[in-house]
């Protein structure tokens, strides 16, 4: 029997295109904090936000959501890309494999 048939040429690919997994040991660990989880929360929503709107929707210093928001980037839940209109700021947005998997599950956190 043949299990390189078409279906797994795509899946291969699809995972390819997407990146490597996130371990789950280091997911659970990113998602022990709480603004890290309102993070997650935020940007469910598929849009992207600059770290200065989520520090003011969050009520929390900028310097606080940028460390969050690298801790949920290194462990390869967020995609990021600079502002059109000054590279200095950055836009974080949910991987779209993570978006997918978690907007359903965030709004009962």
């Amino acid at each position: 029997m043949n299990t390189d048939g078409p279906s797994n040429t795509a899946a291969a690919a699809t995972s390819a295109v997407e990146g490597p997994r996130v371990d789950p040991r280091t997911l659970f660990s990113v998602l022990t904090h709480p603004i890290r989880l309102k993070l997650l929360k935020l940007l469910a929503d598929g849009r992207g936000l600059s770290a200065t709107e989520a520090a003011s929707l969050m009520h929390r210093d900028i310097d606080i959501v940028i460390q969050h928001l690298r801790v949920l980037k290194n462990a390869g839940l967020l995609n990021w890309k600079p502002s059109e209109q000054d590279a200095r700021f950055f836009f974080y947005y949910l991987k779209t494999r993570m978006a997918s998997a978690t907007r359903p599950r965030l709004r009962f956190l």
